[in-house]
């Protein structure tokens, strides 16, 4: 009374810190409640495999729910450290190396400080890893959060199973996550028609050219010029996600990664010799080629617009004839010579130097002469 009153105990928690998923139900397999219930109902029941442990409250137990939860900052979501289970009360010692914490139906032991070992424990762990995929899915259909930061909360494995006294449990809400990562279309992509849309991933390419990523050619020309039209790209904020893609790399079995290699491959396609003609499309290439340093790969590729709009190789090129030719420009149009445009482009670039006095041919009056 007075001063001498106790103070109240106050317990605040922001929930502008936490992003924390509604309760994701699911059924309880048909053999796991009918076993429940014959084990409270029936006194002579088989109460082997940890039954007998089982609550009252799990009679005619049809459906169970699981929820997640993570820390955010903005749009960014973070991991939970130290992550643990939880059993409506925390499971204090129930660590599987998760980035996020998980509450679940899960029976706890008698200190309520682990989960048993035990078959209905087994099955909401499966249940578990579905409704872990369907809550990733969730928050990518929000675009409340960056993707990076939601790719980044799918754990290592192979890492939690090091915790071997769940590696079993860990085991077990990994296949049924992996299983559906397979044929559920969750991937954020950009279809035919330029429009945001949702891919499986055995239908991501991996741009690994950085040609999409950097805006040198347009998705649409990308995807038909390499001739895979039932494939689609990540959008943008993915193709530059080192998360994302180690996830793609580990997860995709289609095999839809394009480097470089697979460029040149198609460089003699008429469809890309045409794309490549226009001088726009020609420059922003070739400069992306000696930003990458990947260059000198195209060397013996016909990627150089000659003086009449051609394409030609850079060992079968004059560089600079107009310069040292100026007293026979009149031959200027039957003497193979890079164009106007792609010299004014790349002047004072050091690497282009590099590369035309290495591959380009030299001006040489008795050559010209000889030949012309």
């Amino acid at each position: 009374i007075g001063d001498t009153a106790t103070p109240a105990i106050v317990r605040e928690k922001n929930s502008s810190d936490w992003c924390v998923s509604k309760a994701m139900t699911d059924d309880v397999p048909d053999f796991v409640r009918e076993r429940i219930n014959d084990v409270l109902l029936n006194q002579d029941a088989d109460k082997s495999d940890g039954y007998e442990k089982i609550p009252e409250k799990y009679l005619n137990f049809y459906k169970t729910a699981v929820k997640f939860a993570c820390k955010k900052d903005g749009r960014k979501l973070l991991p939970v450290d130290d992550a643990i289970l939880y059993c409506y009360l925390p499971a204090k010692r129930a660590d599987w190396g998760f980035k996020f914490l998980m509450n679940t139906d899960m029976v706890p032991n008698g200190a309520r400080d682990d989960i048993e070992d035990i078959e209905l424990n087994h099955e909401i762990a499966k249940i578990a890893g579905r409704q872990f995929f369907y809550w990733l899915k969730s928050l990518i259909e929000s675009k409340n959060y960056e993707l990076d930061s939601i790719f980044s909360l799918i754990p290592d494995f192979g890492e939690c199973k090091k915790h071997k006294q769940y590696a079993k449990f860990i085991e077990e809400f990994q296949n049924e996550f992996e299983s559906l990562i397979k044929v559920k279309p969750f991937v954020p992509v950009v279809d035919k028609d330029g429009q945001e849309s949702y891919a499986c991933i055995d239908k991501i390419i991996d741009d690994r050219t950085g040609i999409t990523e950097n805006n040198v050619m347009s998705d649409a020309d990308f995807i038909s010029l390499i001739g895979l039209d039932d494939y689609y790209l990540p959008v943008q904020e993915l193709r530059s996600s080192k998360v994302f893609m180690d996830f793609l790399y580990k997860y995709c079995t289609s095999e839809m990664d394009i480097d470089f290699d697979d460029i040149k491959k198609i460089c003699s396609n008429e469809e890309f010799q045409n794309w490549l003609k226009n001088t726009t499309n020609n420059s922003k290439f070739i400069t992306h080629l000696i930003e990458k340093d990947e260059i000198e790969l195209f060397s013996s590729e016909a990627i150089f617009i000659e003086y009449e709009n051609d394409l030609y190789k850079a060992e079968d090129l004059y560089y600079d004839f107009d310069k040292n030719g100026l007293s026979i420009l009149f031959l200027k149009e039957y003497i193979p010579n890079l164009c106007e445009h792609t010299r004014s482009h790349f002047e004072g670039n050091e690497e282009w130097d590099s590369f035309v006095d290495k591959y380009f041919m030299k001006f040489d009056a008795q050559t010209i002469v000889d030949e012309y």
